[in-house]
């Protein structure tokens, strides 16, 4: 989720666990906690320049049980040395900043993203069912939090989170709704996999995604859509990468979750990462949220993630509002 949503859950979850006594010290700490993990985006632009390296380090080891069990350790034999501390025990330090860092991950887990939760095994875990940024989840949490600080009430904060939590559990029971009305459409054929996702900042409008052998298919479906639009059909062209080395395959294949097509273009191969939809949609004119350029110098395969134009996200924004407020009949 976004850096703010991380940041007021863990607050929120600090408030909650962390001993009254240490005061409004509980809301830094739980804020400080809950963005740590997404450090990880700043040292994978610091330490590598290439695009694919960067997204696989996103959500891996700074997510995973084992980070945050050693750094759990860590500060909280290093917040029971400062002074204001020293009277709070180990375990409840322990405990509670396990907890913020916990549910930072089990909260990114619902995205498209995913987190390495298990590190170091590689499979990144991924529900699908809620964007990056989506307001009623956020929104619920910080009104719960901050009538909390100003009533100095734990009710309104408890409030907060069981509403967002229960809105997020809400995202998979939705989820699974269209799922169930795009696969009615595809019972002659051979499907490999589905899975729907939210478009931006709503659970209303959803991106479906089917693989069958040969294709991709692209549909949009509303939760009050009495039929279905007409799905674009990409060709996976995964042979095209036949020639591009074994661990850059792999990487992309793990990058994109195996929902990617391969295109020829005249500087050399895109690919294309299925998994965030179209960015444009135009009759002669697609173009994919998330895509790569490959090609090779001197027997060295070089990647550089396809440049985006921020008019183009303004539009497809404003596409799905117009198509939130008009469910096909």
């Amino acid at each position: 989720m976004d850096s703010f949503t991380q940041i007021v859950l863990g607050a929120s979850v600090a408030y909650l666990t962390l001993p009254k006594q240490m005061g409004k010290h509980r809301l830094w700490i739980g804020a400080l906690f809950g963005t740590i993990p997404d450090l990880d985006v700043w040292i994978a632009r610091v330490f590598y320049s290439d695009p694919l390296t960067e997204v696989m380090i996103h959500r891996g080891f700074s997510h995973s049980i084992v980070f945050f069990v050693l750094l759990s350790v860590f500060s909280a034999y290093f917040l029971r040395k400062i002074v204001i501390f020293h009277h709070i025990s180990f375990k409840t330090l322990f405990y509670s900043l396990f907890v913020i860092l916990f549910t930072h991950s089990l909260l990114d887990i619902f995205t498209t993203w995913g987190t390495q939760l298990f590190w170091p095994f590689a499979d990144k875990l991924s529900l699908h069912s809620i964007f990056v940024i989506d307001p009623l989840y956020s929104l619920p949490l910080t009104f719960g939090l901050w009538m909390s600080i100003k009533k100095t009430n734990q009710t309104y904060n408890r409030i907060g989170l069981i509403s967002s939590t229960a809105y997020l559990i809400s995202t998979l029971l939705i989820q699974k709704y269209i799922e169930i009305k795009v696969n009615d459409k595809f019972t002659n054929q051979k499907v490999v996999s589905m899975v729907a996702k939210p478009t931006a900042m709503n659970t209303i409008l959803w991106n479906v995604i089917v693989e069958t052998d040969e294709k991709f298919y692209l549909t949009q479906v509303h939760i009050f859509d009495k039929s279905i639009e007409p799905f674009l059909s990409f060709d996976k062209n995964h042979e095209y990468l036949k020639e591009v080395s074994l661990p850059l395959k792999k990487q992309l294949k793990n990058i994109t979750q195996g929902q990617y097509t391969v295109e020829k273009s005249s500087q050399g191969l895109v690919v294309n990462d299925m998994r965030f939809g179209l960015l444009k949609n135009e009759e002669s004119d697609h173009q994919f949220a998330f895509s790569y350029l490959l090609n090779e110098e001197n027997g060295i395969w070089n990647v550089k993630e396809q440049p985006k134009k921020n008019r183009d996200g303004k539009e497809l924004l404003k596409k799905i509002s117009i198509r939130i407020m008009n469910p096909l009949k």
